[in-house]
């Protein structure tokens, strides 16, 4: 689907949008395919910019969880909200200060330092300043002059504290396509006054990231007074992105090399718009199938089948629990060509060395890489190359099953008989037996 008049951004771009919105205070929404990294990326970009990450699930949400429960007064007339505990309140965020200081009070009133009176005098100085405005940096002033056994504790805990007062608030909202209406409502005020029911929060930028209507991902149509509030964007996968980072993160390099020469299977819809494909590529679920061949590679049972029909199958079938069964079939005949069958192949093509005892499906990759290779060889001016090709190739055919033989050049080969006529294939022996003997079969059934 196409959002129409925004711009589509790759990988590279989020990022760099992602670091201005954080250093402007703007609200960013990315929407995109399903497991492209847009949360890794957001969450990766808020640890690089030194900010205090909240991480919210806006799908998981209901109204009350985001704006709070109303709470009857004392006298039962006015009504006020709970605070929700991740909400960065400005007036929670000077309690939480204020209460740092009282536990130093307690501290100082039992101790027995010299300096005990002028300390309390200090903090009190600070309490009282922090009540009068939010000014979080002088929770740290007191911290030189706490010294000694009684406060080493102390000390540790409200430099961390201070610390995470003085980082910025960046709000990720994930799954904002599948928010409900009423969180939406709340979503509104948040994002264009930074606060709920009025009261004022303590936050640098937001970043919502979701999904495309045609993912089957149960997607909400957004609504615009959301969009016209942030800068709203389409991300687009760029592959080479995708692969350096994949390098970096230390993505099985199998699947790497796969991707590699199978761009097009780093992310899929499902056929016919299909809603029961359930399992598809993505650069997620490719990640999680690297994880699981990894965990599969240590497994003693499996290391012992490794080698045969039986652990090709089980391997398959598990990286198809992850991406799909066309992608993960269409990896494993690249495993066994590149990985497994490449050196058979060149032997076969180069030296006319016929391969080995193979199984039916070996044969029938091995068999179906090298008509590819005869295919490619057609060039002009490349005569020796097409003759020295063709009889190692179509030798070996000729050994073959002729439904596997004629399997292969169909798929290999095609009907380009004008090939075969530019190229003077039916002047070769070994060319011309293989299809005399596979024609022959045919005639006599």
């Amino acid at each position: 689907m196409c959002i129409r008049d925004r711009p589509k951004i790759d990988q590279e771009k989020m990022a760099f949008i992602f670091r201005h919105g954080i250093r402007s205070g703007a609200n960013i929404l990315v929407l995109g395919p399903s497991g492209s990294g847009k949360t890794i990326i957001a969450k990766a970009i808020a640890e690089d910019q030194k900010c205090q990450l909240v991480y919210v699930n806006l799908a998981v949400l209901e109204r009350t969880d985001f704006q709070g429960l109303p709470v009857l007064s004392v006298a039962q007339d006015t009504v006020n909200y709970a605070t929700p505990e991740f909400l960065p309140f400005t007036d929670k965020s000077q309690d939480e200060a204020i209460a740092k200081f009282m536990q130093v009070k307690e501290v100082l009133s039992k101790s027995k330092s010299k300096d005990r009176k002028e300390l309390l005098e200090m903090v009190d100085k600070r309490i009282e300043e922090l009540r009068v405005r939010d000014d979080r940096a002088k929770l740290g002033a007191v911290l030189p002059y706490l010294t000694g056994g009684d406060f080493t504790a102390m000390i540790k805990e409200m430099k961390d504290t201070t610390a995470d007062f003085d980082r910025p608030i960046v709000f990720l909202f994930d799954e904002a396509d599948k928010a409900a209406h009423e969180v939406n409502q709340t979503l509104l005020e948040f994002l264009q006054f930074r606060s709920i029911n009025g009261r004022k929060l303590n936050i640098q930028a937001c970043i919502l990231t979701g999904n495309l209507p045609d993912e089957h991902a149960h997607t909400s149509q957004l609504s615009h007074a959301i969009t016209k509030r942030c800068q709203t964007y389409h991300l687009e996968l760029d592959f080479m992105q995708w692969r350096k980072w994949a390098m970096q993160s230390g993505m099985h390099e199998q699947f790497i090399g796969f991707l590699n020469s199978n761009q097009d299977m780093l992310y899929q819809k499902a056929i016919d718009d299909d809603p029961t494909c359930y399992a598809m590529p993505s650069p997620r679920t490719w990640e999680q199938a690297s994880s699981a061949l990894k965990d599969l590679e240590q497994d003693k049972e499996y290391h012992a089948m490794s080698n045969s029909d039986k652990g090709d199958a089980m391997r398959t079938t598990i990286i198809a629990g992850n991406v799909g069964h066309t992608a993960a079939t269409k990896f494993s005949v690249w495993y066994k060509h590149y990985c497994k069958l490449d050196p058979t192949i060149d032997a076969l093509c180069d030296k006319g060395k016929f391969p080995d005892k193979l199984s039916l499906q070996d044969q029938f990759v091995v068999a179906l890489s090298a008509s590819s290779k005869v295919y490619a060889s057609l060039k002009p001016n490349n005569e020796k190359e097409i003759k020295k090709i063709v009889k190692n190739v179509y030798s070996w055919f000729d050994t073959l099953d002729i439904d596997v033989a004629h399997g292969v050049i169909r798929i290999g080969f095609g009907r380009d008989f004008e090939r075969v006529k530019q190229y003077k294939l039916a002047e070769i022996e070994e060319f011309t037996n293989c299809f005399k003997k596979i024609t022959a079969q045919f005639e006599s059934k």
